[in-house]
């Protein structure tokens, strides 16, 4: 009886000393933590993790796009284009030239055609339909004179601008379109991936955002600079405490189960 009311003492102090122990944890961050707030600060850290590497894939890939390689010549020519209104702007004095152009030769056609029509009636002796012939071809004459100097006129603007010959104003345009696509496409591929990036950024910033929730649980916020340092750390300053907390836990139950054990006995 002796023995077990020794043991009986042994056992509260035991007990004592664990809950002491417990006390003195109270103000410790991890005190009240669970298993699953170490779980959550891991899956946090692991998402802040893939999501910091997709951000610097995007940034990489951003820097990837690079510039676009023009000549002097063509970067020239491009910059004449936007003085003129842009390269479709261009392109449309160009066609209309060229329709100019067309259209004065069928009007010198249809002189050709209504003047030997004319010195057809003459050597048929119907000189009532002479005067018609003579009108109609003389029309077309004028027509084809005027739209051949239109023509001319408009190309020459063309040609002056850009310092070309009609031969070689053709080989410019070409590559001023061929220019303007080069830069559409890079242009489109920059805003992609410009996007990209600050879509990656945005997941970035939340996945921190969902950390700093979590690590705060902790008793403390996420630092701005080294966070996977500080999270090595944290973590196993955290599992440390919680360990302490488990073995001081089985400590009072242990004792709680003897006390009563020898209560019961004696």
């Amino acid at each position: 009886l002796v023995a077990a009311f020794d043991r009986l003492h042994e056992a509260e102090a035991q007990k004592k000393e664990a809950e002491d122990a417990l006390r003195d944890m109270d103000g410790m961050p991890a005190y009240r933590l669970q298993e699953n707030d170490l779980i959550d600060l891991h899956a946090c850290r692991r998402t802040a993790e893939e999501a910091e590497r997709a951000y610097a894939d995007a940034r990489i890939a951003r820097a990837g796009v690079g510039e676009v390689s023009l000549s002097d010549d063509v970067r020239e020519a491009l910059a004449t284009a936007e003085r003129l209104g842009g390269t479709d702007a261009v392109r449309r004095q160009e066609r209309a030239a060229s329709r100019l152009f067309r259209l004065s030769l069928a009007q010198l056609i249809l002189f050709a055609i209504f003047a030997v029509g004319g010195t057809v009636t003459v050597l048929l002796s119907l000189p009532f339909l002479f005067i018609p012939f003579f009108a109609l071809s003389a029309a077309m004459a004028a027509a084809g004179v005027t739209l051949f100097l239109l023509s001319r006129k408009k190309r020459s603007a063309l040609n002056t601008a850009f310092g070309a010959s009609d031969t070689a104003l053709s080989e410019v345009l070409s590559e001023i379109d061929a220019a303007a696509a080069a830069l559409g496409a890079h242009r489109t591929a920059t805003e992609s991936a410009i996007s990209e990036e600050n879509a990656r950024l945005e997941a970035y910033n939340r996945a921190l955002g969902l950390l700093d929730t979590v690590v705060r649980r902790f008793g403390t916020p996420l630092p701005s600079e080294d966070i996977y340092a500080f999270l090595d750390t944290l973590e196993d300053s955290a599992r440390r405490l919680m360990e302490k907390k488990k073995q001081h836990d089985a400590a009072r139950k242990n004792a709680d189960s003897v006390i009563e054990a020898l209560q019961l006995r004696t």
